[in-house]
């Protein structure tokens, strides 16, 4: 007995529209089988012919009804109206089973206008692109070419950037008596632009199909060019502040960072610093009491509690916090985690330093390592310098020792074997003594986070006195290090998100953020009470403070104290990654 196929057109259609097209791609449903079902015409037994399908590609059969049918006309003869009144039932929803005229009426059918219409309506059906992908891909086809422009302005003004740096060294006059078309006094800056339009296709069509009121050549654009680059460069080494902004923006319902720029300080010490900032606050008309927080590294000319930079913050603001760039407390923590005291670590390190001075400071001996990685084939990843301070540049160069390891081995091998120079050879045969033991391996690995299978008599010492060390130091070095005045205030807030705050968070929440302790208590019972929010789809402040924005709900007024406690929040920074000085503000004043 031959199973029910899904496909069998004695099937309804389906109705939803994915499952439709699912169908329609999978074409007409043509079994083969060896034997079908024989009906008597006149003195003859005569049966359907799978020979049929490469005649007719349209051409289904189902094996449940033992009758033909034809996929196009099954499925759209009524989907556009074209085919009304003109439908052929006998091959769309009855059948057709007349083998003994099968061939001619097939042709017949074929030449229809209803079986065309069908054919049509197939091919657009298979061709054509749902509302979403058209909409997606003009889209996307717009940012495309709106990206190709960005990238071409960025390459013309490169070009008028290094016009005016020719003529600036040079100490020449950019313009002339006469700057219109016309003129054959135009000026230097001009006259370069038009030579270089000559041979530079992209600069010639800036000038010649471009908007004629953008070429950005005129007198007022060269100003401006002389003047971002006067105040860009740095020539004279001098000590720069860059400073930051960060703040909760109402529109994007998010904390938003803006760069201010570059400050000059003619000294380092934290007054000097201090007044740079105090500058920028009162430029831009920010009250010191809408100033929630500063975040710099830890150095003592900023963070020093007494005399520091964020000590005359708190002469302003005694309410506003002091945050030691997190990422900057991650990196010290596993540098000491490495550092002498674990002596596998320590010693690991050193000698893939000198691996890396050894290969890298002799092109011979490089060009040995990449002979050895390409015979092996293997790809070769370049050594990195072991960063004293960077733990990115650390991970890099043990990274770059693990995947080049093979290949270092056979290398410095050969080198030993080839070299005429006893201290080379000496070296070589060191750092493949240092690089077979079991304790640089299981360095290597371990620092890669990777840890694989290791010798079993070896294992339980390396935890004991590497592995578990390491650990101990990295957790003593958080808990010291990551013990900031904002901790306890991370700490009740991420007990607010959960919908788990104590009486104590309470009190240090409106002591924190100034808000009203029986209001704040009352709107978390409430919190707590409404159903539309559970603890399975807030997670993070993110969540919560886009679910109390949600426009239309005025839920942020209802929820008022709970939404300043997160705006606030968020402005506060935990690093200043790429910038010594960052200042958070509130914009709610």
């Amino acid at each position: 007995m031959i199973k029910s196929n899904p496909d069998d057109p004695a099937n309804l259609l389906p109705v939803f529209q994915l499952e439709r097209k699912d169908r329609v791609v999978r074409g007409p449903f043509q079994p083969k089988l060896k034997l079908y079902p024989r009906t008597k015409f006149g003195d003859r037994f005569r049966c359907f012919n799978k020979s049929w399908y490469e005649l007719f590609n349209w051409l289904e059969y189902s094996v449940k009804l033992d009758r033909a049918f034809c996929f196009p006309c099954r499925m759209f003869t009524n989907s556009s109206g074209i085919n009304a009144g003109y439908t052929d039932s006998a091959y769309s929803k009855v059948g057709f089973n007349n083998w003994k005229l099968a061939t001619t009426k097939f042709k017949a059918h074929q030449t229809s206008n209803t079986h065309l219409n069908s054919v049509t309506s197939l091919t657009n059906f298979l061709h054509l692109k749902p509302i979403d992908t058209v909409l997606d891909e003009e889209r996307e086809l717009i940012h495309s070419q709106k990206e190709q422009q960005r990238l071409k302005n960025r390459q013309i003004m490169q070009r008028l950037i290094d016009i005016t740096l020719c003529i600036g060294i040079g100490g020449r006059s950019f313009r002339g008596k006469n700057e219109k078309e016309s003129s054959y006094n135009k000026g230097l800056f001009k006259d370069i632009v038009t030579l270089l339009a000559k041979y530079d296709p992209l600069l010639k069509s800036h000038l010649e199909l471009g908007p004629k009121n953008a070429t950005y050549c005129s007198n007022i654009i060269q100003n401006d060019l002389i003047i971002s680059i006067s105040q860009t460069s740095d020539l004279g080494h001098h000590e720069q502040l860059s400073i930051v902004l960060r703040y909760f923006d109402d529109e994007k319902k998010c904390p938003v960072e803006q760069f201010v720029g570059m400050k000059r300080i003619m000294s380092t010490d934290s007054q000097t610093i201090f007044n740079a900032i105090s500058d920028v606050i009162n430029d831009f008309g920010i009250k010191w009491e809408s100033v929630l927080s500063m975040c710099f590294d830890g150095a003592a000319t900023m963070s020093g509690s007494v005399n520091g930079v964020q000590a005359k913050f708190k002469k302003e603001n005694d309410k506003a916090f002091f945050v030691h760039c997190y990422g900057h407390c991650l990196n010290l923590i596993l540098v000491d985690s490495v550092g002498r005291e674990n002596r596998i670590t320590f010693d690991f390190f050193g000698n893939i330093q000198l691996i890396y001075s050894f290969i890298e400071g002799s092109c011979t001996r490089h060009g040995i390592l990449e002979t050895i990685a390409n015979s092996l084939n293997l790809k070769l990843k370049t050594l990195k310098s072991v960063s004293t301070t960077r733990w990115a540049c650390r991970a890099e160069a043990v990274s770059a020792i693990k995947e080049n390891y093979t290949a270092l081995l056979v290398a410095i091998k050969e080198i030993s074997d080839r070299t005429k120079q006893a201290d080379v050879r000496a070296k070589a045969l060191g750092i493949l003594n240092q690089m077979k033991t079991f304790e640089f391996i299981f360095a290597m690995l371990m620092l890669n986070l990777i840890l694989p299978l290791v010798l079993k008599n070896k294992e339980e010492e390396m935890k004991i006195s590497v592995f578990f060390p390491m650990l101990d130091r990295m957790i003593s070095d958080i808990e010291i290090r990551f013990n900031q005045e904002t901790i306890n205030m991370i700490k009740c807030v991420a007990r607010l998100i959960k919908q788990e705050v104590t009486n104590d968070d309470l009190i240090n929440l409106s002591n924190i953020f100034g808000v009203d302790f029986n209001d704040l208590d009352a709107e978390i019972r409430l919190l707590k009470s409404n159903c539309s929010i559970s603890k399975d789809n807030i997670n993070t402040c993110d969540d919560l403070i886009k679910w109390l924005a949600d426009y239309g709900t005025g839920r942020d007024i209802i929820f008022q104290n709970i939404f300043i406690i997160l705006k606030e929040f968020l402005t506060i920074p935990e690093y200043n990654a790429a910038r010594p000085v960052g200042c958070v503000v509130n914009n709610k004043y």
